[in-house]
């Protein structure tokens, strides 16, 4: 049963203080300071109706006296003090206050107290508040084995629990959740928005997973969560109902690590996140009348593709191998260690950062930033991402900022023996940061024995803004982009528009401005003149700073949308010269090549791109089946837009492609299914097929004339 925080009126409230001066006099708690401050703090705000919204790090501010750069992630003050606490309140009612009228305790994974009266009544209500209805988002979680584990090892079990809850509550902040009800193990939270509660349970998957990294055998807790999206029943601050219990169900449903949600919730963010959906059909619930339609979504651990990437016709599968004549590394997601999990954006940005500085390295081979994020918060040894990876060297790290100071630590591994090579900590005033990054990228190269070129020697390093702020709101941006969300995408404008505030000649910040122009104009999300002002900043990053890749590949993807294909590829063969690890530009160019009928140059450059990125995105997938249906090779075409659509069903240019051969070939039927699939995932039956489309020429033709026999265009 979830706990629920009580509410007090004024006498209850006045009789569990003079309980609490009872208990904080008695022989029991006469030589423990720090328990009697502890449980006076705790029942003080219990009694305010704001334990609910405490975390360890004001109780170790306001409680403890630590000075504000407290982390109880380090610090274990609060942990330690509220389990003797726990302990202390169990030998007084055992000892002196077994006839008290009413009993206070600490339950475990919470900071409210609990009242109890003799005679077994709970924290008696005052008058009953107003029952309200409205349709909302609910989260349910709990740990899955929590009995197990706390019969096992209950101080390691209390201690990860409270640290986890710690992480979770800020990114319910974060994601405008509130947590309505606790239990030991477990939490129930409601939201406002679908959308927030996913992306929401998302974060906390992906962070509690990284933290679980870090612990060993019994001490890592994996949480399961489930959501539904449904009318509930509220009444003050309690919400209960069938939308809740649905979620509850879904919970037990859901994997550990991972997360189950209602058909309720996938309508709505089928479109908008673009997860790995696993469609686990009709499910019969406990005490559920009706079935509801339940869908999986994988968090945990690196998403397998579903099919083999064809081989390229006329390459062996050793052109997928990263070369042997330089050194092969990956850079892997930094860890937040800071005690805010708002700063996970912060931590993200350091692993780009220095992905891009060694990306634009000649002498090494760098796997690209999708790969290396899929070990976000994954749970295996160095071996193994090693050789998935296929790479000699993994670079790995953690960054904890704490106001205007951060400490990053790094270290270069053989992946392959597991030995560190190099290792350094940095602990440094924020606006070092650049230094810092320099310092990692100089030091790496150094000990990898990487011969520079003149121009790189000259330009290694970070560079594009010197502005702190600037920099900050990128990599907040950044972090919005990578939703692929209508709202991710426009909240990622913003901020990059916000860089550009800062610092106006900030190239970079001018691509990305470009970059998420054109997405909302590729995905029909925004209309009108966009295209255009997406080249004006396009054209500016390049003016700005014509060495630096992604202004080219900014540049490249407008060019492109304009039909300009000539010289979108020129943008794209400049993008891959000055930056030859970047896969992202050598599948831009793949794309561009075949928009422009070059099917076998555009394999070269979608091969070389998923040698870069072994765990390739959905769109780079694409991008091999249009290369082979530019050449005509259907069979090939085939494997690849399935795969796509097994990456994400909800893309609907693989539909239309597969639809589209499969009426050249001839095969009715399956062209019928694909025809309607496309319009499901578009949403629409007006498909403008040549407008989504990016091809020319005799590839255009055959593309329209397949379409148009089957009713797509």
């Amino acid at each position: 049963m979830a706990e629920i925080e009580q509410k007090f009126g004024e006498e209850e409230a006045a009789k569990v203080r003079a309980c609490l001066a009872k208990v904080i006099a008695s022989e029991v708690f006469a030589q423990a300071k720090r328990q009697k401050r502890l449980l006076e703090y705790l029942t003080a705000e219990t009694l305010a109706g704001r334990a609910n919204l405490l975390k360890g790090y004001t109780i170790g501010v306001e409680v403890f006296d630590r000075d504000p750069s407290f982390d109880p992630g380090i610090d274990a003050i609060v942990r330690v003090e509220a389990a003797r606490l726990r302990n202390k309140l169990l030998e007084y009612y055992a000892a002196d206050g077994s006839s008290d009228p009413i009993r206070i305790e600490l339950p475990k994974g919470s900071y409210f107290v609990r009242v109890s009266y003799r005679g077994g009544e709970t924290g008696r209500q005052p008058e009953a508040p107003p029952v309200t209805r409205r349709l909302a988002a609910i989260l349910c979680a709990d740990v899955k084995g929590y009995s197990h584990l706390m019969e096992k090892d209950e101080g390691a079990t209390v201690r990860t629990l409270s640290s986890h809850g710690h992480v979770i509550a800020g990114l319910m902040d974060s994601h405008s959740g509130r947590i309505v009800s606790t239990a030991g193990d477990g939490f129930l939270a409601e939201f406002g928005s679908v959308v927030d509660a996913v992306n929401c349970a998302v974060a906390i998957q992906r962070k509690l997973g990284e933290e679980n990294a870090a612990l060993e055998g019994d001490s890592r807790l994996d949480y399961r969560i489930g959501i539904n999206l449904g009318d509930i029943i509220i009444q003050e601050k309690t919400v209960f109902g069938d939308g809740v219990n649905i979620s509850a169900r879904l919970e037990s449903l859901a994997r550990p690590g991972n997360i189950c949600i209602s058909g309720s919730v996938y309508d709505q963010v089928k479109r908008k996140l673009p997860l790995s959906y696993e469609d686990a059909g009709l499910q019969k619930l406990k005490n559920i009348e009706e079935p509801v339609h339940v869908y999986h979504i994988r968090i945990a651990g690196p998403l397998p593709p579903a099919a083999p990437l064809p081989a390229p016709p006329g390459i062996s599968p050793s052109a997928l191998v990263a070369p042997t004549d330089k050194p092969s590394l990956a850079v892997l997601p930094f860890a937040n260690m800071s005690s805010d999990p708002e700063q996970e954006y912060f931590a993200d940005g350091i692993t780009e950062d220095l992905i891009t500085e060694f990306s634009k390295l000649s002498g090494l081979f760098v796997i690209a930033r999708h790969s290396a994020f899929v070990y976000k918060g994954v749970r295996k040894n160095i071996q193994e991402i090693g050789k998935e990876l296929g790479v000699r060297y993994l670079i790995e790290g953690s960054v904890r900022r704490a106001g205007e100071r951060v400490r990053i630590t790094a270290q270069l591994i053989d992946a392959a023996s597991g030995a560190h090579v190099w290792a350094e900590r940095y602990d440094r005033d924020l606006k070092d940061i650049f230094d810092v990054q320099d310092d990692v990228t100089r030091r790496i190269v150094d000990t990898l024995h990487v011969t520079l070129s003149p121009v790189e020697s000259q330009r290694i390093g970070h560079e594009g803004t010197v502005s702190i702020e600037a920099h900050d709101m990128m990599l907040r941006g950044l972090e919005r982009f990578w939703t692929y969300s209508p709202d991710g995408t426009a909240d990622a404008q913003a901020l990059f528009l916000k860089a550009l505030e800062l610092d106006p000649n900030y190239a970079a910040a001018h691509g990305w401005v470009a970059r998420t122009m054109v997405y909302q104009w590729a995905m029909r999300w925004i209309e009108g003149d966009i295209l255009d002002r997406a080249l004006e900043h396009a054209t500016a990053a390049v003016r700005l700073d014509d060495h630096l890749p992604f202004s080219y590949f900014a540049l490249g993807w407008v060019l492109l949308w304009r039909r300009q294909k000539e010289e979108a590829i020129a943008a794209g063969r400049r993008a891959v010269a000055l930056d030859p690890n970047n896969a992202d530009s050598q599948m831009f160019l793949s794309l561009s090549l075949s928009a422009a009928d070059r099917g076998e140059e555009s394999l070269t450059y979608i091969t070389s791109a998923m040698r870069l990125n072994p765990h390739p995105a959905l769109l780079y997938v694409f991008a091999l089946g249009q290369c082979y249906y530019v050449m005509k090779k259907y069979d090939e075409a085939i494997a690849a837009f399935k795969w796509g659509v097994q990456l994400g069903d909800q893309f609907p240019p693989n539909h239309l492609y597969l639809a589209a051969i499969y009426s050249e070939l001839g095969r009715t039927e399956e062209a019928a299914a694909e025809r309607d699939r496309t319009f499901a995932a578009a949403g629409s039956r007006k498909l403008p097929v040549i407008k989504m489309m990016m091809f020319e020429g005799e590839t255009s033709r055959r593309l329209e004339e397949n379409s148009k026999r089957i009713g797509l265009a």
